[in-house]
């Protein structure tokens, strides 16, 4: 992914998660404050979650429950590699089978966002910056911060 110069710029001066950028001194420190999970205290949207995690959060109480056409449902689903639980029609499709005050419901509410990196909430999921996206954006100003 190609990463806006000029907003990284404008990221890196005004700094407003407070990452230190300028006493970080090298582009390489810089980068990796920007790629540091958890550090800015971000969450990101949950996109690929995968079906071992989501399947282990199942109370089997709630399992045991359920009618044998949504136990069906949910091991057809089972199958995806992952699924996107920051979209609004996989959530109402879990959230008719596991009703808002199932202890399932309340587990899967807790993984649609994630910690992300600061790289992340400013250019989209999976985004790394690296010490030359960060010089180029610095040329923007002269080379300096």
């Amino acid at each position: 992914m190609t990463i806006d110069s000029a907003a990284l710029l404008s990221e890196l001066k005004a700094d407003p998660k407070q990452l230190g950028y300028r006493a970080a001194g090298s582009p390489a420190t810089i980068a990796a404050l920007l790629n540091t999970v958890g550090l800015s205290g971000e969450t990101c949207a949950n996109t690929a979650v995968s079906m071992d995690e989501v399947m282990i959060v199942l109370d089997l109480d709630e399992w045991d429950a359920l009618i044998q056409s949504r136990r069906d449902f949910l091991i057809r689903v089972s199958y995806l590699a992952s699924i996107d639980l920051s979209n609004a029609a996989v959530m109402a499709q879990l959230n008719k089978i596991f009703p808002s005050t199932t202890k399932t419901a309340q587990a899967l509410n807790t993984m649609v966002t994630r910690p992300c990196t600061r790289a992340e909430a400013l250019f989209g999921g999976g985004t790394v910056v690296t010490a030359d996206d960060v010089v180029s954006a610095c040329a923007l100003n002269g080379g300096i911060l």
